[in-house]
């Protein structure tokens, strides 16, 4: 019995300062964590911050590039809407050919092969923004 309480006696006495040392221990590792935290987020805080400035310098390159896409895209459109009347005149014109061979032919107006052409010529005249005065139509 002796020896027992000798031995909850010493176990007493080392209890208290290892138990001091581990709750030393984790405020350490807590402080520690919490310096390591801070630094993390005034990295974070630095790169937001040039991350901003590359932000603004890129929305200023793009606004210039937008003026000078948009004074070109002005030139595109006029382009395009000129090759879209010069592919309209020449769809036009080849209709109006094949109408002509088709008369060379023999047919009449009322043929169904002329009257097809004659319709599609009108069509697309109308699509063209063209009045379909000229042409004889059938059947329509």
């Amino acid at each position: 019995m002796r020896t027992l309480s000798f031995v909850i006696v010493v176990g007493a006495l080392f209890s208290t300062p290892v138990y001091a040392a581990v709750e030393d221990t984790p405020a350490a590792n807590n402080k520690a964590k919490i310096e390591k935290l801070e630094q993390e987020i005034k990295g974070l805080r630095e790169e937001l911050h040039l991350t901003r400035e590359q932000y603004s310098a890129l929305k200023a390159r793009l606004d210039d590039i937008r003026s000078i896409v948009g004074s070109t895209t002005t030139i595109n459109e006029a382009q395009q809407k000129e090759f879209g009347t010069q592919l309209c005149f020449d769809s036009i014109s080849k209709l109006k050919e094949t109408r002509i061979k088709l008369k060379n032919m023999g047919y009449k107006d009322e043929h169904p092969d002329a009257a097809n052409v004659t319709r599609a010529l009108n069509k697309r005249m109308i699509e063209c923004g063209i009045e379909p005065t000229d042409v004889k139509t059938s059947g329509n």
